[in-house]
């Protein structure tokens, strides 16, 4: 692999060699010489301000490899750096060594164990966040609960059409399972190879089963707890269904979901008005012409008027 600048100048070339390609065998002081020397040549580094810390050889068994990592002396936030070793932000380069060629050149930033400890550490207060979440989100479940439970007392429960519920249930159990699948490759980054990966794909699976039974059974208990207390607050029938509605129950609807938001604006006739001309040119057809009444705001017959007396 070759890396370039963005100028197009060669940064670095990476080769991967089978582990049982021939290559000469060095020791540790003739290869980290080759190393040393490609760094002063070609990349023009004094190695004066670097410190040899992690220098490693591999024997394959054809050739020996070698790897080296240099890290500079002076850390990135040195003003702020606590003294002691392991501490600051350092820039390391890497070099390896195939036999006798160089390559595999690499510049990174080796973070403080100490930051990342101190960054990783659960504090109290995240501690008590979370309890604090999940005992909320408890605590909400469980009145819902206790609320649908008292409600099973009341015969108007079985008039709840829980079959068509159940339907309208089944596309939030088929939305939750797109989209675990699409966070599929998200939750494989996260995979550890201190797993096997058919244990982890184990738990991908009873998390998908759990959270999507989960999302269904919510979604279907809040419509039914939602269609009871509107039936029990407005009335038995008072919600429509999506078909065997009457022609003008859908005009007046378009209607108001159109023009609805123009009442406020004040740049356009009143919904009424709008739904009244609708009317008018509806039964035009049928050679019925006439007056058109304006309804006023707050009409409340408005959602059941028959607009046939408007024409």
């Amino acid at each position: 692999m070759i890396v370039l600048r963005t100028d197009g100048s060669l940064h670095s070339l990476h080769h991967t060699l089978d582990e049982k390609a021939p290559g000469a065998n060095l020791t540790k002081e003739e290869a980290l010489g080759r190393a040393e020397a490609y760094l002063l040549d070609q990349k023009k580094i004094d190695l004066s301000s670097w410190n040899l810390v992690e220098p490693t050889t591999d024997k394959k068994p054809a050739r020996t490899d070698h790897a080296f990592i240099w890290e500079q002396k002076v850390a990135l936030d040195a003003s702020s750096a606590q003294v002691g070793p392991n501490t600051g932000a350092h820039i390391r380069m890497q070099l390896q060594v195939q036999g006798d060629e160089v390559s595999g050149y690499r510049v990174f930033i080796k973070i403080p164990e100490v930051w990342r400890d101190a960054e990783s550490r659960t504090t109290a207060a995240q501690i008590a966040q979370t309890f604090g979440i999940v005992l909320l989100f408890g605590a909400a479940a469980i009145i819902v609960l206790i609320v649908a439970l008292r409600s099973l007392k009341h015969p108007e429960i079985a008039q709840v059409p829980w079959r068509r519920l159940a339907k309208w249930s089944a596309w939030v159990l088929l939305a939750a399972i797109a989209t675990f699948v699409n966070r599929m490759p998200q939750l494989l980054t996260s995979y550890t190879t201190t797993m096997p990966l058919k244990i982890y794909y184990a738990i991908l699976f009873i998390s998908l089963l759990f959270v999507t039974a989960l999302y269904a059974t919510v979604a279907f208990l809040l419509l039914g707890l939602s269609w009871f207390f509107i039936e029990r607050t407005f009335g038995h029938g008072r919600i429509p269904s999506w078909v065997g509605n009457r022609p003008e129950y859908y005009r007046d609807a378009l209607c108001v979901a159109v023009f609805g938001g123009s009442v406020n604006s004040g740049n356009y006739p009143p919904s009424g008005t709008i739904c009244a001309l609708a009317a008018r040119a509806a039964h035009a057809g049928c050679g019925r012409a006439g007056g058109v009444r304006r309804m006023e705001p707050g009409d409340r017959g408005f959602g059941n008027r028959n607009f046939a007396q408007f024409s």
